[in-house]
């Protein structure tokens, strides 16, 4: 089992997504596979020559 964080110091996910927010890094597909399915997304990757886009597309949900 992981060991919690300790009071003060952030989560190392927080840590992982600022890098990410800054650009310090580059995400792997299963990363951003995994965050669109936490945020009840689909996942679209366009890749174009030495271009690429990533776009996430919340998933409608039906009114019950």
């Amino acid at each position: 089992m992981p060991t919690p964080p300790v009071r003060g110091t952030p989560h190392p996910f927080a840590t992982a997504m600022h890098q990410l927010e800054l650009g310090g890094t580059v995400p792997t597909v299963p990363l951003l596979a995994r965050l669109a399915r936490a945020m009840e997304s689909e996942l679209h990757l366009k890749l174009v020559g030495e271009t690429s886009q990533v776009v996430f597309t919340a998933h409608e949900h039906e009114a019950a």
